[in-house]
């Protein structure tokens, strides 16, 4: 039933996940006094738009292409 939907639903799933990550680096990084929770979160962000940006790059390299 909500198959066409798929994709969109676990976008929102990774986005809700992100957002959690980074209000909880926010709490560590104030109650640690350092910034190593803001490094982190900032890199598992980076690794998750990485491996997006593959998935794009890849179902590109399958379109046919376009001659003019």
């Amino acid at each position: 039933m909500l198959a066409h939907l798929a994709g969109s639903l676990s976008d929102i799933r990774q986005h809700a996940i992100i957002n959690a990550l980074i209000i909880l680096a926010a709490f560590l990084t104030w109650a640690s006094g350092t910034m190593w929770p803001d490094v982190l979160v900032a890199l598992g962000i980076l690794c998750a738009n990485a491996c997006a940006a593959e998935h794009i790059w890849l179902a590109a390299r399958e379109l046919p292409s376009i001659e003019a």
